[in-house]
């Protein structure tokens, strides 16, 4: 298909095409500033966050029965080639669940909760709806990893 994703599973070679590469004549001239200055602004929402939600994915498939409460038939990642992404839907006869993935809490559990909501109206399915977040949040006494809703 000519809407496949591709990516780099090695690190240090994402991290070299994501900021080596691109300012690689920043770096023949002596100029570090500007390319330390861009990785300090963009490395956490381009590197981290994409490895957070590969660690939760991760997390989901070694132990479903504990994050899902079932099998899962089928689980990835879903978009529609428009402005819709899901992090991860999981499936089987009867459930199915989607997962949003947050590196940084951007706004109020809430809110994430009903983007989440509004982004699983596309799918069109008897099968019972989950919802779930991961978030990872700045202070580990207030941490909610994971917040789970049945509709």
């Amino acid at each position: 298909s000519k809407f496949g994703r591709y990516g780099f599973e090695d690190k240090f070679l994402k991290f070299w095409f994501c900021y080596v590469y691109p300012n690689y004549s920043y770096l023949q001239q002596q100029n570090s500033y500007h390319v330390s200055n861009f990785i300090r602004k963009d490395f956490s929402s381009r590197l981290v966050q994409n490895t957070y939600k590969r660690f939760v994915f991760e997390l989901i498939q070694s132990d479903p029965i504990k994050y899902l409460g079932y099998q899962p038939t089928k689980i990835g990642s879903w978009w529609d080639n428009k402005d819709k992404s899901i992090d991860i839907v999981a499936f089987d006869s009867k459930n199915i669940t989607f997962v949003e993935c947050q590196w940084r809490k951007k706004d109020s559990v809430s809110m994430a909760y009903e983007r989440l909501k509004h982004k699983a109206s596309a799918f069109k399915s008897p099968l019972e709806k989950h919802y779930i977040l991961f978030v990872k949040t700045s202070t580990p006494q207030k941490r909610k990893s994971v917040q789970k809703s049945t509709v």
